[in-house]
Parts: structure tokens; sequence; C-alpha cells
């Protein structure tokens, strides 16, 4: 028999936060009736104390489920819990954060008329306790190729798997690619949209999502960033089944105007002598390649500067005004 819902929760060295999460989620199961859940805890190869967390919480309630896997990311422990869960409906919660105690009875309500996606309200908590809540208007509307706009704007549907539910049977052939470590749930959420067709926002906060030294704007260099977004334009581009102008605006607004950005910040935590050669990658790669010959248009005025000092080759000049900028920051 299936349950009404899985929630898939990838954990690696999560000992700090898997009580809480685990608890969250308790919680929310006590406080709705006639909804059958299942928690399947996928274990990356984690190296601290998460699998004893774990295991107390296994043997005290049956319809919570661990499996282990070598350390591989969080799109092959995701994609293992969507082969193992059984669930009509399929939601993904990170190990470090939290689901509010009215999370399931809100989605009983709002799955009654079978959608095939749920994208609901969070609240972002950073390391400095400040709270940001983000709550979608309601909305239904209908999914499909022609949805597949406006990435960098639409955050709420496209950015994110935990801050919806999914309908399992529209993911049977949809996974998250293993090559990738970021930006990974973009991807999957366009192929979600691409092949819905009744997609519902509603503006309940029901998911706390904490902000921790992980993030994309923590102060260290990423290795293996550039490759990751390379792989993440691969698939972006295989999604659409034709490029028209549109799409190609759209496409170059998103790595040139969001992903290059995040590239560039990247580069600044190299030493000065190794950056010149980052820089040349970024300009060879798929994505700076293909969307500098399309047409693209970046709001901001210092973008556009660091875009075309790219283009040119002048790296050197690019350095010199980029550490005046960081500089006033760090």
């Amino acid at each position: 028999m299936k349950n009404d819902i899985s929630v898939v929760v990838p954990v690696f060295n999560g000992e700090k936060f898997i009580e809480r999460c685990l608890n969250g989620l308790i919680n929310a199961f006590n406080n709705v009736d006639n909804f059958s859940v299942e928690i399947i805890l996928v274990d990356d190869g984690s190296t601290d104390g998460s699998k004893t967390i774990i295991s107390k919480f296994v043997e005290g309630y049956n319809w919570i489920k661990y499996f282990y896997q070598e350390n591989r990311g969080p799109s092959t422990a995701r994609n293992l819990g969507l082969n193992v869960a059984n669930g009509i409906y399929i939601s993904f919660v990170d190990c470090d954060d939290e689901v509010k105690p009215s999370f399931f009875k809100t989605l009983q309500q709002v799955i009654i008329d079978k959608p095939d996606l749920v994208v609901f309200g969070y609240e972002k908590i950073s390391s400095n306790t400040k709270v940001n809540f983000f709550s979608p208007k309601e909305k239904k509307e209908i999914g499909g190729r022609k949805r597949l706009m406006n990435v960098a704007d639409d955050k709420e549907l496209f950015w994110y798997p935990w801050s919806k539910i999914y309908l399992a049977d529209l993911l049977k052939n949809i996974h998250f690619d293993a090559r990738m470590r970021l930006g990974e749930d973009t991807i999957f959420n366009l192929q979600v949209v691409k092949q819905a067709n009744i997609i519902k926002r509603i503006p309940d906060i029901l998911y706390s999502y904490y902000e921790n030294s992980g993030s994309l704007s923590s102060p260290s260099y990423k290795h293996g960033l550039l490759e990751n977004m390379s792989f993440h334009f691969e698939n972006r581009v295989k999604i659409h089944d034709s490029l028209d102008e549109d799409i190609k605006l759209d496409i170059s607004k998103y790595y040139l105007g969001h992903i290059l950005p995040w590239l560039i910040n990247n580069v600044m935590y190299l030493p000065e002598k190794e950056r010149k050669n980052e820089f040349k990658k970024i300009v060879e790669s798929n994505f700076f390649t293909t969307c500098i010959k399309w047409k693209w248009n970046i709001n901001s005025r210092g973008q556009y500067i660091i875009l075309s000092l790219l283009n040119l080759r002048m790296f050197s000049l690019l350095n010199i005004l980029l550490k005046m900028k960081y500089s006033s920051k760090r």
C-alpha cells in the first residue's frame, strides 16, 4: 500500500542538526490524522555521529527508514531516495533544516485534487538569526515546455527541491544529475515543470531553511564550481525542445547575469597569481562561449563591465578592478 507522502532526507555529517530535523517531522506527523508518511534518510557517507543519532529514531518509529551509501553527493543521495520511495507524493528535506508543525496537515488538504506540483512558502534563518519570510501568492497554473522561462526571476518555482512536493508518477523518468553538487535542483525542477500539468502555489510557510557555512556565499574557494556549472548549462540546453530567441535570452540572462557572478566571486578567493588562468577557463567554458554569442541583457553596469573585460580577455585589468571592489567589502 502506498503512503500519502515520502520525505527524502539526504544526510552528510549532520549530527548537529539531524535530531532537530527529525523531531520537526515527527511533530508535524503527530498533528495530522489519516495521513500515511514515510521518512527516507539517505546517509551520504557521513563520518560523524549521524548514524548513531538516526538509529535511535529508526528503532522508535517504523515509518523512518535508513539507507547508507559511500559519499557521492546530494544528487545521488536524493536519487536513491526517489528509487525506494513508495509515496503518492515525494518531498525533500535537508538534514540541517526543519519543517513547520503544520507541514503535513496543510499538504493533506492541498493534494486532494491531485496537483502535479505544489510550491509552498518558507522562512530563511540567517547565521545572525535574522529571519526572512518568502510566501508565494496563491495561484494555480499550467506547466509544460512554454513555462520554462524566467528561471532567474521565478526562484520560488525553479529553485530548491525542499519548498515543494511532487507527484511521484511525474518523477518516474526524472532524477538529479549526479555530476552536479550545486544547482542540480534548478535542472530537476525545470524537468518537472516541463512535464507537469497542474501546478499549485500556496502562501503557507511550511519550512525553515537555515543558512550555514556551506552556502555559496561562504568565504572559501569551491573546487569544481565551473565544471559543475558547465554540466548545469549542458542540462539546461537539453531540456528545451527548441532554442528560440526568447529562450536564448532567458538562458543567457541566467548564466551571464546570475551564474557568472558566483564564478567570479569564487575566483577571487584564489591567490592572485592563479586568477588569470581561472578567468581564461571561464571564457572558454561552454556556457560563456555560447551565451556571449546570443542576445543578452545585463541590468547591472558593474556586471556589464566585468562581462566585457572577460570577453576581451583583459584579465589583468579585470583583476585590478575586482581587487578594488572586493577590498572594500572584505
